[in-house]
């Protein structure tokens, strides 16, 4: 059977779509993928903002100190900052 015949036999309409399975499982592929993609950075993106704790003020002066940053009287100035500023409560104002 020639494709003249198939044409004339069963109509132009019913074969138009031949073909075209493989291409709409590779575009839900394509799509899920894109999708997964979106996710995957928008969570990132928020991860980002509260990843692990490096620890406060007193530990990252600390660590500078033995990796030899800062010097004992800065971290002696640093540690009398934190120390002072734990002890100082906000206060509210209310007007």
């Amino acid at each position: 059977m020639t494709a003249e015949q198939y044409q004339k036999e069963d109509g132009v309409m019913w074969h138009a779509q031949d073909g075209m399975g493989w291409w709409m499982v590779l575009m839900g592929v394509f799509w899920l993928l894109f999708l997964a993609s979106v996710i995957y950075l928008f969570l990132t993106a928020f991860a980002r903002g509260r990843g692990h704790d490096d620890g406060d003020a007193l530990e990252i002066a600390k660590r500078r100190l033995a990796r030899g940053e800062i010097s004992t009287d800065q971290f002696q100035e640093i540690r009398r900052h934190v120390e002072g500023a734990a002890r100082v409560e906000p206060s509210s104002t209310t007007p």
